[in-house]
């Protein structure tokens, strides 16, 4: 019970909301950035480049 009183102290639901939010900024900016140059490219070109 001691371990659950100190964890509590350290994370607190906000917190946890937070990183959950900025891990799925992080995730779908990098996700999507990729996808959009890749859709953006002649698809002759981008297998001539491969």
């Amino acid at each position: 019970m001691k371990i659950q009183v100190i964890f509590s102290n350290w994370i607190s639901p906000p917190f946890i909301l937070l990183a959950v939010l900025f891990s799925m900024a992080i995730g779908i900016l990098f996700g999507l950035l990729p996808s959009i140059q890749a859709a953006n490219l002649n698809p002759i070109d981008a297998l001539r480049h491969e």
